[in-house]
């Protein structure tokens, strides 16, 4: 019975796997914009779709509903972001007032936030890719297509490339 709802309490609170596949044909571009990311492991394979596996954490696993994935399509170019809801407006909270000299007042915030995604993308071959984030390592043993990153913070291992690989 005791290990029966230690089991029930683990999976209270699990994380949460988000999985988007969309179609690339007539498409040229992808561009991923997946602010926040820990982690993503980028893999060529010889399908005609984008696909996308997010391992969700946020805040302790208790809100992770509110994090998705939306997508639209322009012209040959699919794009894809990581929508947070009001992730962090709910998390933005007034944490001390203090009067300083002159009677000045000075108002201090924090988002008291935990978020940890791991996100692990197929691309098709020859595919031009465009992947922004603020934070987040970005991990391929070989990619085949034009590959440009754009990150904030956040490490970039690319073992093998094919073409044009631009790094910001």
């Amino acid at each position: 019975l005791f290990i029966g709802m230690l089991l029930s309490f683990s999976n209270l609170y699990s994380q949460k796997k988000i999985e988007l596949k969309k179609s690339t044909k007539g498409i040229t571009n992808i561009d991923l914009k997946l602010d926040f990311a820990n982690k993503i492991e980028l893999k060529n394979w010889n399908k005609n779709e984008l696909y996308i596996k997010a391992m969700v954490n946020l805040n302790e696993n208790s809100e992770n509903d509110l994090y998705s994935l939306k997508s639209d399509k322009f012209n040959e170019t699919l794009n894809i972001r990581s929508d947070y809801a009001n992730f962090f407006e709910k998390n933005h909270k007034l944490v001390s007032v203090k009067k300083g000299n002159n009677n000045c007042v000075n108002t201090c915030y924090t988002n008291n936030t935990s978020v940890i995604i791991d996100y692990e993308i197929f691309v098709p071959q020859n595919m031009d890719l465009k992947i922004k984030s603020i934070t987040g390592s970005v991990n391929a043993l070989s990619y085949n297509g034009k590959l440009k990153l754009d990150l904030i913070s956040g490490n970039i291992t690319i073992e093998e490339y094919s073409t044009d690989l631009h790094l910001k």
